[in-house]
């Protein structure tokens, strides 16, 4: 059995995955890990949104709490995808999708919750895979 870290810069590290708030991003957090036919770990972490802020409902003056409902979380969190060769402990790919992905799913594929043009929420499925040499 072998073990190894990552500490990348903007992964807090934090044991909880915390919401944030209408001023504070949320924090980044891992949603699920999964392994390919080729021993490679996909790694899927949400992030804050390039507009977190957006995902928030307005909330009034004095107003303490908001429902879970009026969140807008393919706005609140964006996705990052690494793929790690556990042999040479190196991420070999890594990119940043928007939106969130709200549950990983076998075969490299990942459920999204996506905000149609008219407002209303939907699950998107989407694979994933690797190119190039």
């Amino acid at each position: 059995m072998r073990r190894f870290e990552r500490r990348p810069a903007w992964f807090n590290g934090s044991a909880p995955s915390r919401i944030g708030g209408p001023n504070k991003a949320p924090d980044p957090f891992i949603r699920g890990i999964e392994r390919d036919a080729d021993g490679l770990l996909w790694v899927f972490i949400n992030t804050p949104g390039k507009n977190w802020q957006d995902g928030w409902p307005k909330i009034a003056p004095g107003q303490r709490e908001v429902r879970g409902s009026d969140m807008v979380y393919g706005k609140l969190f964006d996705t990052m995808i690494e793929v790690i060769d556990p042999r040479t402990a190196r991420v070999v790919a890594r990119a940043q999708f928007d939106g969130y992905a709200m549950s990983i799913l076998t075969g490299k594929r990942a459920a999204f919750l996506e905000q149609t043009p008219d407002g209303d929420e939907r699950i998107v499925i989407r694979e994933f895979r690797l190119s190039g040499s």
